[in-house]
């Protein structure tokens, strides 16, 4: 039986997270802005997620737990932390 290795590139977090944030909803916005909408992305990219994507997968690489984020503040600053972390997360993608 082969198994799937679980590996995501930093390449793959960084389109991961612009495919997520970008998506169908502000392709009219960004266009009736103009081509200083695509200058703003490029810097989005390289100064938000590009970081983002080189943390993750670090943080990933030397903590494989699953729970991600929680798990990653619980380890380093306790289960009060953790719990907040978590609930952020959870309420900023539900709204």
């Amino acid at each position: 039986m082969t198994t799937l290795r679980r590996v995501l590139t930093v390449r793959d977090l960084v389109l991961f997270n612009l495919v997520a944030i970008i998506g169908l909803r502000h392709l009219a916005t960004s266009g009736k802005a103009g081509a200083g909408a695509l200058v703003l992305w490029l810097l989005a990219a390289a100064f938000f997620f590009v970081p983002q994507g080189l943390t993750v997968a670090e943080l990933s690489r030397r903590f494989p737990d699953e729970g991600g984020m929680y798990s990653w503040t619980k380890r380093a600053l306790g289960d009060g932390h953790a719990f907040v972390c978590g609930w952020a997360y959870w309420i900023s993608n539900v709204l």
